[in-house]
């Protein structure tokens, strides 16, 4: 047991001599010194191995009280190293969300406020948020000349993917947030949770409101539908409202039923 701890032990001093050799953590290092405020903020970084691209970030994580200051926990794939420039473009996009959560002028909170709408209505508004707060890391980055070339063009396609059907005009809000150079946690919040009450532009919709059927809330609620979605809807939920209409999503849905029954009615 003790000759498999000290071979484990030196494979370990090898990864980091040669891990060091090939300059493979210089990114990291320099991501690193562009924010000299998370230094003194944290206790320790660590780098763990990311198991999707998805897992790929950093975080802060509490200590016990003998080590108050958070540790910063930065998860990268092991073939993200292999490409410096996009490794580098990465953590400074991670870096600064760990820079506004330990600003107390941002105000981070990790919770968000509870919602009776349920956890469903909560993991909306959390995507949501993540999308604004994403628009101000990346409006900041352009600022610093730090921002690839496409990076606003795409920043704000994710913008109008998520708020595109809940703002008049999502352009005005994304440049707001874009050109934002110390955005606060609660206004962020704060648009996140109010998108949507905007005017609705469709004729077939009536006023935003929260789907009578999912209980997410929408822009437009469609209150106009076939005969054989009326009947699907007026079976399945004969103790529901829907005179004010359902979402989108929840329209699609039963006429996407509808199709499929009709095409297997064919079927000879």
């Amino acid at each position: 047991m003790a000759g498999a701890r000290a071979r484990e032990s030196s494979f370990r001093e090898l990864d980091v001599r040669w891990f060091a050799r090939f300059q493979i953590s210089q990114p990291l290092q320099a991501a690193l010194k562009e924010h000299p405020s998370i230094d003194a903020a944290v206790s320790k970084c660590v780098v763990l191995k990311a198991r999707s691209p998805k897992e790929e970030g950093a975080d802060l994580h509490d200590n016990r009280e003998d080590a108050p200051l958070p540790t910063l926990v930065i998860r990268l794939q092991p073939q993200t190293f292999l490409e410096s420039d996009q490794l580098l473009a990465l953590l400074r996009r991670e870096l600064l969300h760990v820079t506004d959560m330990l600003d107390p002028d941002f105000g981070y909170q990790r919770a968000l406020p509870a919602f009776s709408a349920g956890p469903t209505y909560e993991n909306l508004i959390r995507a949501r948020y993540r999308v604004v707060w994403n628009t101000t890391i990346d409006g900041r980055l352009a600022a610093q000349g730090r921002l690839p070339q496409s990076g606003a063009e795409r920043s704000f396609q994710e913008f109008q993917a998520t708020f595109g059907n809940l703002c008049a005009d999502p352009r005005k809000h994304f440049d707001d947030f874009f050109r934002q150079h110390r955005p606060r946690h609660r206004d962020i919040v704060s648009f996140a949770i109010s998108a949507g009450s905007g005017s609705v532009d469709s004729a077939s919709a009536t006023t935003p409101g929260v789907c009578p059927l999912c209980q997410l809330p929408t822009a437009k609620l469609y209150g106009e539908f076939s005969p054989e979605v009326a009947s699907i809807l007026g079976r399945e939920f004969p103790e529901r409202d829907l005179r004010n209409g359902i979402c989108r999503q929840c329209l699609d849905l039963y006429e996407s039923q509808i199709t499929l029954l009709s095409s297997k009615a064919h079927i000879p």
